[in-house]
């Protein structure tokens, strides 16, 4: 779950929640993601698994299997053919616009996430703001 949230003083005086079905998964290669371009070549690299739709809170495997690309694990031992899954790295992307009264001289964006996998990036417009270890971090 990400919310975006307006601080002033100690109070949230708005909120912006980014839950919802309208986020995409990207599936890569170990840290394919983060190369943008070839250096040989300087064209993009594609994904390994095309980008599919995603609903957040969720989970990889549920938005695999609404897509058609994994069995569902808790049938028979289709768990077995779902364990390429997690041999991947996956980014969750969603485009949003902040409301005009989010934006302005001295006023703080704190973006709480409900829960999040074991490790993973943040990044808004393509700047890394966060790196986390450990979902406790």
């Amino acid at each position: 779950m990400g919310i975006l949230s307006i601080q002033k003083g100690v109070f949230f005086v708005n909120r912006l929640c980014l839950n919802g079905d309208d986020w995409t998964l990207t599936g890569w290669w170990r840290h394919q993601w983060k190369l943008t371009a070839t250096m040989e070549t300087d064209m993009a690299i594609p994904a390994t698994i095309a980008t599919i739709p995603a609903t957040v809170p969720g989970a990889v495997q549920c938005d695999l299997m609404r897509a058609g690309l994994m069995d569902d694990p808790f049938y028979g031992d289709d768990s077995l053919k779902g364990e390429w899954v997690n041999l991947r790295d996956w980014t969750l992307c969603k485009e949003f616009e902040v409301p005009a009264d989010f934006q302005g001289w001295g006023k703080r964006c704190v973006l709480h996430f409900g829960g999040l996998d074991y490790c993973g990036q943040i990044q808004i417009n393509n700047v890394k703001v966060r790196e986390f270890w450990g979902m406790f971090e």
